[in-house]
């Protein structure tokens, strides 16, 4: 629930602004959004709290007890923590992602790059590369973002310059 976000930057962070990048997942439908501040200035998080609490007992154990106090569990809590964990963990954050493929262009001092990557479950599947001498086949099966060990890959396969194979690599991680 939005109390008092910048819906402005929100809008920024959802919407994709490369045209580049191409999925097979199902388009958003677009809702309208708001902050619940713009109708009540007195709604805080500890009240919206409160009301979702009192909303979900009245609709769902109407006639039992129930303790009202809702309590903030803070970190150290084995549970918790091991949730917390597996959010911030490669596998969910990128390990369910739908097939997409993305199409990059870069123009180095010493020559035009482009890269054509498809990647499903956060993993590249397919990569075609033009304009440094690196076999796309090199990235398949390495995680989409984050190319961990594609340095030492590509400088043991890459006959060119190893600062082309640095310069391309950065500009790829930015660009994903």
């Amino acid at each position: 629930m939005l109390i008092n976000a910048q819906l402005d930057r929100l809008g920024d962070l959802l919407r994709n602004t490369k045209t580049s990048l191409h999925t097979k997942g199902v388009e958003s439908v677009r809702s309208p959004v708001a902050n619940l501040a713009s109708f009540s200035q007195s709604i805080t998080h500890d009240l919206f709290v409160e009301s979702v609490t009192q909303a979900f007992r009245e609709e769902y154990y109407p006639f039992d007890y129930w303790d009202d106090e809702v309590v903030q569990v803070e970190s150290g809590n084995e549970f918790v923590d091991k949730g917390a964990e597996e959010l911030r963990s490669w596998e969910w954050r990128f390990g369910q992602t739908p097939e997409f493929t993305h199409d990059m262009n870069e123009s180095f001092s010493w020559g035009e790059v482009s890269a054509h990557i498809t990647s499903k479950r956060g993993i590249i599947t397919q990569c075609q590369i033009t304009g440094v001498d690196v076999p796309g086949t090199t990235l398949v099966g390495l995680r989409y973002g984050t190319l961990e060990t594609a340095e030492e890959i590509l400088l043991k396969s890459h006959t060119g310059p190893p600062d082309h194979i640095q310069q391309f690599l950065t500009w790829l991680r930015h660009e994903m």
